[in-house]
């Protein structure tokens, strides 16, 4: 599915009505899924040029000092640019079970390994 979402954003003539293609990662703390998609895109390297990136992804994770691991991870990896300036990157606190954004924010929602912890789904 998220590779049909990423040639969907390729392709102009199929990519959603908004500029960039959003991507909830919910239990996604230090980034890894999100680093994943971002690398798939391409985004890191239109951090360092135009900023014009083709999706942006939010991780949210109920651990505040998983989100700052993944934060750190992530300037470290691809520059203050991939946050800062071109917004593709966030982070956010939140708990998988009640989601602190409007519904249908986002094109796609992922959880990993997070979903082992969630009770209520």
């Amino acid at each position: 599915a998220i590779a049909a979402a990423l040639r969907r954003c390729d392709n102009p003539s199929s990519s959603p009505a908004s500029p960039q293609f959003s991507v909830l990662d919910v239990a996604g703390g230090t980034g890894d899924v999100a680093f994943r998609l971002l690398r798939a895109a391409q985004c890191p390297s239109r951090a360092k040029s135009s900023g014009a990136d083709i999706i942006s992804v939010t991780v949210c994770d109920i651990n505040p000092s998983m989100l700052a691991v993944g934060e750190r991870r992530a300037r470290a990896e691809y520059g203050d640019g991939i946050i800062d300036r071109s917004q593709s990157l966030s982070f956010r606190e939140g708990n998988a079970e009640q989601l602190p954004f409007e519904e249908g924010s986002f094109d796609l929602y992922s959880i990993a390994f997070g979903l082992r912890n969630v009770t209520d789904v």
